[in-house]
């Protein structure tokens, strides 16, 4: 239907170059001079701010101007479209602009009011089709009659009922994110004058509420149910019980290393944490306004675009406490310390530091709109701090073994809100897909011995299990080496198998490739996902600059990491399942539609192999065939059905009962009772997904021929 709507959005900058920027010795970025701090919006593009929310007020696709079943909505939510908005110097416009294809809809400019005459210059030239406006002119009656122009623009292309008139602007902080997704559904399904609560626990729950209102609605039309009304009631109660949405939570606050870094010498020092009472966010303006207010709005704008892009809820948490970023770090610490010794991490030692993460995080899980994300299909955490890795109350295991979940860089904000704003890129890898292995470790390199090994069973499977897939094993010891591989390959995957390495005083990771050393700036064009076989090169518990952020600025829609160094042998398990489950998908015998849905499988059913990491001999236990014959407590766990046991919040602790039982059939249940006594390392819970992984399609959208 039609083609994408652009929004552009452009600020007065005095730098107008478009020069590359090193993302490690930007002076600004360094002192926080220019920028808010400590979350570094410059202040150049808070003028815009205005702009850009109402921007999110205005049709993020032409569906949404358009009368449309209610049975296709389900396919609208699951597409999500998002808003594409370019905010960008004035300066850059031009150049900005003619980079985006033709069959774009050049939409609205919007710009400084000083800039009136260039912006109408570059509206003429640039082929928008609404008259360019300054941010004074931005207004209740404004939106209106842009949405309205927009609507009659696309009558020539649609053949269904338009809808001329759009939502009436929405100014509470803290719970735009909620509201504006709800408003825009309503409107939908002919709802839109209907009055939602105003606090913020109240509107979250009518919003679950609207969410099944609008599933069973659509469940009843796609059955063409006559006299739908009658089974409306039971329907709606059926499908709030069976609802779960993708939630984008908003999870400011920034380590005490960035604190001192940018001078917030105060702990209690406020970091973009809800405003209670709310705060106007639109149409106000924001030059007098604090750096925690200015944060706050833009946290708020980041939470609100994804959510309305997901048509579901987008809620942001308070800060996360100065004191979880320390406890984090001195996890991430124990953790390199004993691998720069040649040692594991000590299953004591470590399940000790988690117990001091989970207290230190607890006032983010005691907010009254925290047990909202255990409603959540998946999660697109909006933060710096690793939450995934936390248990939350009423479960034994971390977050991220419930649902999967995501990252979004957010530090600095200057870089994270034009990126998340920009026109979205998806991948489509069902109809097979290409993998390349980057071996960037040394042949004499004991792990780098134990890679090429593991890697080679891996590239085995590939050649038997699907003819449609294919990897490329290639020894990359350079920089030049790994770009001209990339080049000569165009894989859709790209595996870097290097060492990782992080800087405690630049506060840097990167990667090791031969004997040099990368930090991703130089490795792009990148394809669509970046898999990090390397050893802590996401560490969050000081803030620093990763490789995993960079690496998105240089073309990835997903990059995958770990915190802390992990071992080669379990990584290698970990990436040879993932790839079985893609394959898996792709025959038809797994149902995942992204790559973060088997990413999240792989995780959750990879439990019984940390478990028995934890002593060398449960591990030869798990895997040895009994001297008389039969299957190991390996084969009959995998083929046992234990992993359909394996319930929602309990996975580590069934999976040790499971053990225990398959070792009481053995004879051997008070060994693997002394051996769980030794304790275990999480390991698969300390990887982390970064970007977009639910941009990474293994399934064909449901076909919307019929729209």
């Amino acid at each position: 239907m039609s083609e994408p709507i652009l929004y552009v959005v452009a600020f007065s900058s005095e730098d107008a170059s478009d020069a590359a920027y090193s993302p490690i010795t930007t002076d600004w970025e360094q002192s926080g001079e220019g920028g808010t701090r400590p979350q570094l919006l410059s202040r150049e593009i808070v003028p815009a701010l205005p702009a850009l929310w109402y921007c999110l007020h205005l049709p993020k696709s032409p569906h949404d101007i358009v009368d449309i079943r209610i049975k296709y909505l389900p396919w609208l939510q699951e597409a999500a479209f998002a808003h594409n908005i370019l905010l960008v110097p004035m300066g850059l416009v031009r150049r900005a602009v003619t980079g985006i294809p033709k069959e774009w809809s050049r939409t609205l400019l919007i710009g400084p009011d000083d800039e009136q005459a260039e912006l109408a210059r570059l509206g003429r030239d640039l082929g928008f089709s609404l008259s360019p406006a300054v941010f004074s002119e931005l207004s209740t009656i404004s939106l209106r009659t842009h949405w309205k122009t927009i609507a009659e623009n696309q009558s020539a292309s649609v053949s269904a009922g338009l809808r001329k008139t759009g939502i009436e602007p929405v100014t509470a902080l803290e719970t735009a994110g909620i509201e504006l997704p709800m408003r825009r559904l309503l409107r939908q399904v002919g709802n839109k004058n209907v009055e939602l609560p105003t606090d913020p626990e109240s509107m979250v729950l009518e919003a679950w509420r609207i969410q099944a209102f609008v599933a069973a609605l659509a469940q009843l039309d796609s059955e063409n149910v006559p006299m739908a009304e009658d089974r409306l009631p039971s329907e709606w109660e059926a499908a709030a019980q069976r609802l779960r949405r993708p939630l984008t939570i908003g999870l400011p606050g920034v380590s005490p290393k960035q604190r001192r870094l940018y001078q917030l010498k105060h702990e209690d020092t406020p970091v973009a944490a809800p405003v209670r009472p709310s705060i106007l966010v639109w149409p106000e303006r924001y030059q007098d306004a604090s750096d925690s207010d200015i944060e706050s709005s833009v946290i708020a704008l980041l939470v609100a675009h994804q959510a309305i892009a997901d048509d579901s809820l987008g809620i942001t948490m308070p800060a996360v406490p100065p004191k979880a970023f320390t406890a984090l770090a001195a996890l991430e610490q124990h953790c390199a310390d004993l691998a720069k010794r040649g040692q594991t991490a000590r299953p004591l030692a470590v399940r000790k530091l988690l117990k001091q993460l989970n207290k230190a995080i607890q006032p983010v899980w005691e907010d009254p709109l925290a047990n909202n994300l255990m409603r959540a299909s998946a999660l697109t955490i909006i933060g710096s701090f690793p939450i995934g890795l936390s248990t939350p109350p009423g479960s034994s295991d971390p977050l991220s073994c419930l649902m999967p979940v995501s990252y979004r860089p957010l530090v600095p904000l200057t870089r994270s809100v034009p990126n998340a704003l920009l026109p979205r890129r998806n991948a489509q890898l069902g109809q097979g897909f290409k993998v390349l292995v980057a071996e960037c470790i040394v042949a004499e390199d004991p792990v780098g011995q134990a890679s090429r090994r593991a890697w080679g069973a891996v590239s085995e499977m590939f050649s038997r299990d699907d003819p449609r897939s294919s990897m490329t094993y290639q020894m990359t010891l350079s920089v030049d080496d790994l770009r001209d591989a990339i080049a000569e390959h165009q894989p859709d995957v790209l595996v870097i198998s290097a060492h990782g390495f992080y800087n405690p005083a630049q506060n840097v990771a990167g990667i090791q490739v031969g004997k040099g050393f990368s930090f991703g700036v130089d490795l792009g064009p990148l394809p669509p996902l970046v898999i990090l076989s390397a050893c802590h090169v996401a560490p969050r518990g000081t803030g620093a600059v990763t490789i995993t952020d960079l690496l998105l600025r240089e073309g990835a829609i997903a990059v995958l990491g770990t915190l802390v160094p992990v071992n080669v042998v379990h990584n290698a398990v970990l990436m040879q399942r993932f790839f079985v489950y893609m394959i898996e998908v792709l025959a038809g015998r797994a149902d995942h539609k992204s790559v973060r849905e088997v990413w999240h499988r792989v995780q959750t059913s990879n439990a019984v192999h940390d478990v028995t990491s934890g002593h060398p001999m449960f591990k030869e236990w798990f895997m040895t065939r009994p001297p008389a014959g039969g299957p190991s407590p390996h084969e009959l766990f995998k083929l046992g059905g234990s992993t359909k046991r394996l319930r929602r919040g309990n996975v580590y602790g069934d999976t040790e009962a499971r053990l225990l039982e398959i070792a009481d059939g053995f004879g051997d249940k008070d060994r693997v009772t002394n051996w769980l006594k030794h304790d275990y390392v999480p390991e698969s819970a300390f990887y982390c997904f970064i970007g977009d992984p639910d941009r990474i399609h293994l399934q064909p959208p449901t076909d919307p021929s019929s729209i």
